[in-house]
C-alpha cells in the first residue's frame, strides 16, 4: 500500500516541477513579443463555418409591385445570388404580383430585347383580373424584367403562343412605363 502512496507523491512532485517551468517559458515569450501566447485549435467544424460565412457575390435586380393599400406601384432593389428569369419571377411571387403556382417556361435576351414565355397559370390569372388589375400586373412584370436585365423592350408569350387576355392581345413588345 505504501508503494501506491509513494507513486502519487512522486507524480505530484513532478507536476510541481513541470508547471513552474511552463509558466517561465510563457513569461519569456510574453516579454519577447509583448503578447500573451495563443493556442490555436483547428477543427473541421470551424473550417466549415468559416467557409459558409464567406459572403457570396450578390447581383442586384429591381422588383416592381403594387401596394394594395395605396394603389401605387412601388419598386424595390433586391440582392440575389444569381440574376436570372426564374429568380426574378420568384421575387415577383413573394410580392404576390404573380401566382405562386406559375412559372417561367423560357427566357431569351437578345441585346436590349427580352422574350419571356410564361405558363398557362399566369395567363389564367391575368384573364381573371379586371382591366386595371391586368394592366398593373403586366406593367409590374414588364418594368421588373426590363430594369433587372437592363433591356429596352420585352415580349411576353404564353406557352409559346401569343399572349391573349380577356381585354387585349399582346403580340407586340412592351416598353417600360411609369
Amino acid at each position: 500500500m505504501l508503494k501506491w502512496k509513494e507513486k502519487i507523491i512522486f507524480f505530484l512532485l513532478i507536476g510541481c516541477l513541470v508547471i513552474p517551468g511552463c509558466k517561465k517559458e510563457a513569461e519569456e515569450i510574453r516579454e519577447e513579443t509583448g503578447e500573451v501566447p495563443k493556442v490555436e485549435i483547428n477543427t473541421d467544424k470551424e473550417k466549415e463555418e468559416s467557409e459558409d460565412s464567406k459572403p457570396e457575390e450578390q447581383e442586384t435586380g429591381r422588383i416592381y409591385y403594387i401596394d394594395y393599400n395605396s394603389g401605387e406601384m412601388l419598386e424595390e432593389k433586391v440582392d440575389v445570388e444569381k440574376l436570372d428569369a426564374d429568380t426574378i419571377w420568384k421575387k415577383l411571387q413573394e410580392k404576390e404580383m404573380v401566382p405562386a403556382e406559375s412559372s417561367v417556361l423560357n427566357f431569351v435576351q437578345n441585346g436590349d430585347a427580352l422574350e419571356l414565355d410564361l405558363d398557362s397559370n399566369f395567363g389564367n390569372y391575368i384573364r381573371r383580373q379586371g382591366t386595371s388589375g391586368e394592366y398593373e400586373i403586366i406593367r409590374c412584370v414588364v418594368n421588373t424584367y426590363l430594369d433587372s436585365f437592363s433591356a429596352q423592350k420585352i415580349k411576353i408569350t404564353e406557352e409559346g403562343q401569343v399572349f391573349e387576355s380577356s381585354h387585349s392581345i399582346y403580340d407586340n413588345y412592351f416598353e417600360k412605363t411609369e
